[in-house]
């Protein structure tokens, strides 16, 4: 229906009923975004959240670290100095501050977005 309404002037729909709601079974509906392979800029993952809310979405699952990147970055937290050298478990460019998850965050209440951050415990050793 987004779609006609904003792709076409004066269409004709045929009259029906359309019911959309969660049915007990599917209270959550969730996407997932793998943000441990893959660096989003933060002004796509805002823009994202607010089109979840036009999908009818209600839960985002940040998948925030994997073997390629930890997303999270608070250099006193996860920065050490080895041999005159800063070791961080996130990447210098490529991570999310406390800020700019708290951005996410604010975004998401307003357009009734739940969010899980997803962080994982070594299992496979």
């Amino acid at each position: 229906m987004i779609r006609l309404h904003s792709e076409a002037e004066n269409i004709k729909v045929p009259q029906g009923k359309a019911r959309d709601w969660p049915t007990p079974s599917q209270h959550v509906r969730m996407i997932h975004l793998d943000m441990g392979r893959k660096y989003w800029e933060p002004e796509y993952i805002a823009d994202f959240i607010r089109q979840l809310s036009w999908l009818k979405m209600n839960t985002l699952f940040m998948h925030l670290q994997e073997d390629e990147a930890f997303r999270l970055h608070d250099p006193i937290k996860y920065c050490k100095t080895v041999d005159s050298k800063q070791i961080c478990l996130a990447p210098p460019e490529g991570h999310y501050t406390k800020q700019t998850i708290q951005t996410f965050e604010q975004i998401a209440t307003e357009h009734h977005i739940n969010i899980i951050p997803a962080l994982e415990i070594p299992s496979h050793a």
